[in-house]
């Protein structure tokens, strides 16, 4: 079951630059599932919500309503399309609120939606829900806004991220561990570096800005509502998971994840949400961050 808890700690005045740790430097509701790592997938869908548990192959609402199937251990995406919960699951499909099937796809491998269409990535293709498709060598992520589609293609270890349109044009490299999302109609993309034990990591935009992550950050492995996450940072003291915005000026900082998972990442008008799947306390956690009072 998912319990709600709220943490409200006033705003101090500090400089524009400094860490704001999370939940506890900004208002902060905390949401938590016994669910194994909760949080990695999320969205919200009429309202409510969702957030997804691969080990456990179910997906959980902030309502308590579960949704699951033959899912454990797969892949998961959560959306909304038109107004309604989808749920991707790798080397199966599309499902909807109540666990049906709606779209097979049986070679699928990772899904993005823009609220009115989907983009599937499967072995070696991309295609929409609204019947369009790309031959795509090996695509890792995909991305779609409008008529804009991108994916993240890797062939012998080198990465590229492509958008796809009436001709497929090459944007610039990647990283097989980085995310792929738009953001205000713009594309960006990450490059961890997970290679490198101390890999600062990075996120690029299509019009060649640049983000830098700090030594150990990794930054890049989740986009999304604005912000660029890495891994737990080791490296910092104390260690913590650090949150770049790709536009304005409050980093944030989680320092009650374990393990290396990543974080998810949703944006919904002035909150940020972020699951984590590596919560200390439970099987996971997703935070709603109110960022329309941070300086």
């Amino acid at each position: 079951s998912v319990i709600i808890a709220v943490f409200l700690v006033a705003c101090k005045a500090v400089p524009e630059d400094s860490l704001k740790v999370i939940p506890g430097d900004l208002e902060t509701s905390v949401l938590t599932s016994s669910s194994e790592n909760w949080g990695q997938s999320l969205t919200v869908a009429d309202g409510v919500i969702w957030a997804g548990s691969e080990p456990g192959g179910l997906v959980e609402s902030s309502e308590g309503e579960v949704v699951g199937g033959a899912w454990a251990g797969r892949g998961q995406w959560l959306g909304e399309i038109g107004g309604e919960l989808r749920i991707g699951i790798a080397g199966i499909g599309i499902f909807d609120e109540t666990g049906q099937e709606i779209e097979s796809a049986p070679d699928s491998r990772a899904f993005a939606g823009d609220g009115e269409n989907w983009a599937i990535a499967s072995s070696s293709s991309v295609r929409t829900s609204d019947g369009r498709e790309w031959a795509v060598s090996d695509p890792r992520k995909v991305a779609i806004s409008g008529q804009r589609v991108a994916a993240l293609s890797c062939v012998s270890g080198t990465c590229d991220v492509l958008e796809l349109g009436n001709e497929v044009q090459l944007l610039g490299p990647g990283e097989a561990g980085g995310d792929l999302a738009f953001y205000q109609e713009v594309l960006w993309w990450g490059l961890p570096d997970l290679q490198e034990e101390l890999g600062e990591g990075r996120v690029v935009s299509e019009h060649q800005e640049e983000i830098w992550g700090l030594p150990g950050d990794h930054l890049g492995r989740s986009i999304g509502g604005g912000y660029a996450g890495g891994s737990m940072n080791g490296n910092q003291v104390p260690r913590v998971l650090r949150l770049v915005p790709i536009a304005g000026s409050t980093v944030l900082g989680v320092d009650r994840s374990a393990g290396s998972l990543g974080v998810g990442l949703f944006g919904l008008g002035d909150d940020l949400l972020v699951g984590i799947p590596g919560w200390v306390e439970e099987g996971g956690a997703v935070l709603v961050v109110g960022l329309e009072e941070a300086p």
